[in-house]
């Protein structure tokens, strides 16, 4: 789905405040455990990326409690959604096996 919830304006802001909260060392120190906010996995911290837990194109910020280290497939498979998102279509797909 491509969710536009907010203006552009505001989304390009916060894109600024990215790359520049990846600067700081509340973000070092997160990628510096080297462990995937979805998978759990290890990796190497070079190797995270960071994702916004509510998506930027649904109304997220780029606050230190909405940002987390996330291995690239864990990101990718992510996409827009939220946790309730991916919580609620968990519950789908386990009624659908039943």
């Amino acid at each position: 789905m491509n969710y536009q919830f907010v203006d552009k304006k505001k989304q390009a802001n916060e894109k600024f405040r990215t790359r520049e909260f990846k600067k700081t060392r509340a973000w070092k120190d997160k990628i510096a455990q080297g462990i995937c906010y979805y998978c759990s996995k290890k990796f190497e911290p070079q190797l995270l990326t960071l994702d916004h837990i509510v998506p930027l194109s649904r109304g997220g910020k780029t606050i230190i409690g909405n940002c987390v280290p996330a291995c690239e497939s864990c990101n990718k498979a992510k996409g827009c959604d939220t946790p309730v998102d991916i919580f609620f279509r968990s519950l789908s797909t386990e009624s659908a096996g039943e």
